[in-house]
């Protein structure tokens, strides 16, 4: 007689199987890209890359921004190379409502300033240039105070 064995295989273990068969060979994949890099002396590398010099003294600036009877503390967080933050401190709904293009504006520029955009780069969209035009001014008003004097 002869030793015949049947191997009786259930769809749902061929797929679990196949699902980890799957899954190891993207961990495999993701950790020899990992751990393979450039080599140390390539310059593009950002670890030898020579820090800029320091353009601020970091911290918290403000100014007042004058809009009829209404008067706004704009507020602008800088590190030594770049500003990370400008928003309004005391814009309220009120103030919202009667000059509508404040926050999308200042949104606009804060993104561009954020992103390393240089203020006197920053684009004004036609929408609201004469607004931005105002925030963009305080704004390198109060950037004056951050200033490193060399």
């Amino acid at each position: 007689m002869s030793n015949t064995k049947i191997v009786v295989l259930k769809r749902k273990q061929l797929l679990y199987t196949g699902i980890i068969i799957i899954a190891g060979i993207v961990c495999i994949l993701c950790m020899i890209l990992f751990v393979s890099k450039k080599d140390d002396n390539d310059e593009s590398s950002p670890f030898l890359a020579p820090q800029d010099e320091a353009r601020y003294q970091a911290g918290i600036y403000t100014s007042v921004i004058s809009l009829g009877d209404t008067l706004l503390n704009l507020e602008l967080i800088v590190n030594s190379n770049q500003i990370t933050s400008v928003q309004i401190e005391n814009l309220d709904e009120s103030i919202a409502t009667m000059y509508p293009l404040i926050k999308p504006a200042l949104n606009s520029i804060a993104e561009q300033l954020i992103a390393g955009t240089d203020p006197s780069e920053v684009t004004l969209s036609d929408d609201s240039k004469y607004t931005q035009t105002l925030l963009l001014n305080a704004i390198n008003t109060t950037l004056k105070k951050a200033l490193l004097e060399e």
